[in-house]
């Protein structure tokens, strides 16, 4: 009896083991830095993340000595380095980062992967940003003599915009100020405009402010910014299908993690901290217009005639900024870009009459509610094609 129990305790012995090893028979062994390891596993994700943490904080000290260098000839001081979230990222490793689904399999370790990566996006695109702001204001005296001059009312700014649009155009890049129902409004006008240069076209609107995979309307239609819905109904309206870009990860949700960043100092010496929703940084900005990037080539591949309207905030839109969608779709396709801001700044304090990235660089030469000019190098640039002031109105208390 006792050997027959040996036994037996032997074989299951053997074959739990065989089964605990099953799982890691169908894992693969990675090379990280000079370490094999097994992700999945116990020791191999205490490995990875250990990895993880020190790329972390070694990119976040060079990143912030790249912005100690850059931050004085900075007009525009957006984006910073980071090495604190206020949680871990909600969204999937497939989602985010496919080709390292393998390596990520924790949201610990996708947080401090995308923490990391952002510090290195950081390191390579500041300094360009900050050859943007300087190319900017050296060309001021060109910007002044290329002003093209336009002399209807604002009533017919809309209407003038769309007669702009070549026949052969591919793509039509809206950029919005954000937080401004006037705006919105002027883009339902807009879309109406266009139609009416288009009217056999088949013609889709894209936007961030609707989820990927969503197509208005539908049963299943899940609406994250009910402000927009009177645009997509607009659209419908006009024969036009509105299609969602945004990656549920990155895009406008309360669960939306934010990284901490130092900016500046307060009291007693002490480090001002900033947050900054993920999907507004450097990496977020990166990963999304990426991800617009492909449903745009998956549309246009199925529909090559089409006119692709895209409509988002201006900075993932004008030819100046990182990633920016007119300026990978420039180099194979016809683009045209219209920026939409507002006359003043509502959110300023004196109501401030410079209310653009162009103006702000600028220091406010150029006032004029349609700005536009005739030399296409200026155009790329200034990062529009046309920039037009919409009239908005006092906010109630």
């Amino acid at each position: 009896m006792k050997k027959y129990l040996f036994t037996l305790g032997i074989t299951l012995l053997f074959t739990l083991n065989i089964w605990a090893q099953t799982p890691a028979v169908a894992r693969q062994t990675i090379r990280l830095g000079n370490k094999l390891v097994e992700p999945g596993t116990f020791w191999g994700d205490r490995t990875i993340s250990r990895v993880l943490n020190k790329r972390l904080n070694l990119s976040f000290q060079r990143a912030y000595e790249v912005q100690n260098q850059c931050l004085p000839n900075m007009i525009i001081k957006a984006y910073a380095p980071s090495k604190s979230m206020s949680h871990n990222i909600k969204g999937s490793v497939q989602e985010l980062y496919p080709h390292a689904a393998t390596f990520l399999t924790t949201k610990k370790q996708l947080t401090l992967y995308f923490l990391a990566r952002n510090n290195r996006e950081f390191i390579n695109v500041y300094p360009k940003f900050q050859q943007m702001q300087q190319q900017i204001r050296a060309h001021i005296p060109d910007f002044q003599a290329s002003i093209v001059s336009t002399g209807h009312p604002q009533t017919q700014d809309l209407k003038w915009i769309a007669e702009q649009l070549p026949k052969n155009l591919d793509y039509f890049l809206i950029g919005e100020a954000h937080f401004y129902p006037e705006i919105q409004q002027a883009v339902s006008n807009l879309i109406h405009e266009v139609r009416l240069q288009f009217p056999q076209r088949r013609i889709f609107l894209f936007t961030e402010f609707m989820l990927d995979g969503d197509v208005y309307p539908s049963d299943n239609f899940r609406e994250v910014l009910p402000q927009y819905t009177t645009i997509w109904q607009a659209a419908v309206k006009e024969g036009i299908t509105p299609v969602g870009l945004e990656l549920s990860a990155l895009g406008p949700s309360i669960k939306t993690a934010q990284i901490s960043s130092r900016s500046g100092t307060g009291l007693l010496g002490i480090s001002t901290m900033h947050k900054t929703r993920i999907g507004a940084t450097l990496e977020g900005i990166r990963l999304r217009n990426r991800h617009w990037l492909q449903i745009l080539k998956d549309y246009k591949q199925k529909y090559p005639d089409a006119l692709f309207i895209v409509y988002a905030g201006a900075w993932h839109v004008e030819y100046n900024h990182p990633y920016s969608l007119a300026k990978v779709l420039q180099s194979h396709a016809n683009v045209f870009e219209t920026s939409l801001y507002p006359i003043v700044n509502l959110y300023s304090s004196d109501c401030s009459l410079i209310t653009s990235t162009f103006d702000r660089l600028t220091d406010g030469k150029f006032p004029q509610r349609v700005l536009q000019f005739n030399d296409q190098n200026l155009k790329h640039i200034a990062g529009f094609d046309v920039q037009v002031k919409i009239p908005v109105f006092p906010r109630g208390d």
